[in-house]
Protein backbone atom coordinates (compact mmCIF):
# COMPACT_ATOMS: atom_id res chain seq x y z
CA UNK A 1 0.00 0.00 0.00
CA UNK A 2 1.05 3.50 -0.89
CA UNK A 3 0.97 6.05 2.11
CA UNK A 4 -0.12 9.30 1.23
CA UNK A 5 2.13 11.93 3.31
CA UNK A 6 0.23 14.73 5.04
CA UNK A 7 3.24 17.06 4.62
CA UNK A 8 2.79 20.08 2.58
CA UNK A 9 5.92 20.26 0.60
CA UNK A 10 5.90 23.85 -0.88
CA UNK A 11 5.24 24.75 -4.42
CA UNK A 12 7.20 27.07 -6.90
CA UNK A 13 5.26 29.57 -7.37
CA UNK A 14 7.05 31.36 -9.93
CA UNK A 15 9.70 32.35 -11.50
CA UNK A 16 10.18 35.65 -9.84
CA UNK A 17 9.33 37.16 -6.45
CA UNK A 18 8.79 40.63 -5.59
CA UNK A 19 7.09 42.11 -1.79
CA UNK A 20 3.79 43.94 -2.14
CA UNK A 21 5.62 46.98 -0.36
CA UNK A 22 8.80 47.01 -2.92
CA UNK A 23 9.47 48.10 -6.47
CA UNK A 24 11.82 45.23 -7.59
CA UNK A 25 11.61 42.01 -8.64
CA UNK A 26 14.22 39.05 -8.09
CA UNK A 27 14.55 35.24 -8.98
CA UNK A 28 13.75 32.75 -5.78
CA UNK A 29 17.55 32.31 -4.67
CA UNK A 30 18.87 35.74 -5.21
CA UNK A 31 19.80 37.22 -1.22
CA UNK A 32 16.91 39.74 -1.06
CA UNK A 33 14.32 37.68 -1.13
CA UNK A 34 15.24 36.31 2.54
CA UNK A 35 14.30 39.71 3.75
CA UNK A 36 10.38 40.11 2.24
CA UNK A 37 8.10 38.57 5.07
CA UNK A 38 6.45 35.32 3.45
CA UNK A 39 2.94 37.01 4.20
CA UNK A 40 4.44 40.06 1.75
CA UNK A 41 5.67 37.84 -1.60
CA UNK A 42 4.05 38.33 -4.40
CA UNK A 43 5.24 35.53 -7.33
CA UNK A 44 5.34 35.79 -11.32
CA UNK A 45 5.74 33.14 -14.42
CA UNK A 46 7.72 35.79 -16.23
CA UNK A 47 9.67 39.58 -16.12
CA UNK A 48 7.06 40.50 -18.30
CA UNK A 49 4.20 39.75 -15.95
CA UNK A 50 6.40 41.60 -12.98
CA UNK A 51 6.64 44.95 -15.16
CA UNK A 52 3.05 44.64 -16.50
CA UNK A 53 2.81 45.11 -12.18
CA UNK A 54 4.72 48.12 -12.10
CA UNK A 55 8.29 45.83 -10.71
CA UNK A 56 11.50 46.70 -11.96
CA UNK A 57 14.44 44.24 -11.87
CA UNK A 58 16.33 44.33 -9.06
CA UNK A 59 19.75 46.14 -9.12
CA UNK A 60 21.66 43.31 -7.28
CA UNK A 61 20.23 40.06 -8.53
CA UNK A 62 22.62 38.86 -10.61
CA UNK A 63 20.81 36.62 -13.86
CA UNK A 64 17.62 39.12 -14.03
Amino acid sequence: TGATSSVSVPAVHGMYVASKKGEAYYLPWCGGVKLIKEENKIWFATKEEAEQKGYRPAANCKGI
